[in-house]
């Protein structure tokens, strides 16, 4: 099979357009609703978003098409949530990702590099492939936590339709 760049950057791309069509907007009692305790709200998702990118995906793959091991990332989303709001947070993410787009295309990558192996401090190893997939989910993941956050708030109060929606067994 080969593989095509554009499978991994085209849905890429096209996530802080969806972010900003679901967030943008909603009031604070939806940005900060969560689906579950340990979950992050929709205004966090953003910010998680954003310093993911900053310090994540390109530079594991670097590291992986040089042999060097990934460490483990602490994301604290708190400190950029203090300083900018919902706005200024999807604004931010709609610049970082087409440079960080950009900056994956840059690397040429081969079909070779696709199957390069990375390690990961906690995770394990990897290949280049495996990274850029887990990207695209990671984006898809938060998205559906995001809808998921805003359809939790309505549990309990759409009476027997309950069961049709299967709302309370979000994970």
């Amino acid at each position: 099979m080969v593989l095509d760049l554009s499978n991994f950057t085209e849905p890429l791309a096209r996530t802080p357009r969806m972010l900003r069509a679901i967030i943008e907007g909603q009031p604070d009692s939806w940005l900060d609703s969560r689906h579950g305790p340990e979950l992050l709200s929709p205004r966090q998702t953003v910010a998680h978003l954003i310093l993911i990118d900053r310090e994540s995906w390109v530079q594991r793959i670097r590291r992986a098409l040089t042999g060097e091991s990934t460490p483990a990332l602490n994301i604290e989303e708190d400190e950029l949530l203090a300083t900018a709001t919902v706005a200024e947070l999807l604004t931010e993410f709609e610049k970082l990702r087409p440079q960080r787009i950009q900056e994956l295309k840059d690397l040429q990558l081969t079909e070779e590099d696709f199957k390069k192996p990375g390690t990961h401090a906690r995770f394990g190893p990897f290949i280049v492939e495996e990274l850029l997939t887990t990207w695209v989910a990671h984006d898809i993941y938060h998205m559906g936590q995001i809808f998921k956050s805003y359809s939790a708030q309505y549990v309990g109060k759409i009476g027997p339709w309950q069961n049709f929606l299967n709302l309370p067994q979000f994970n």
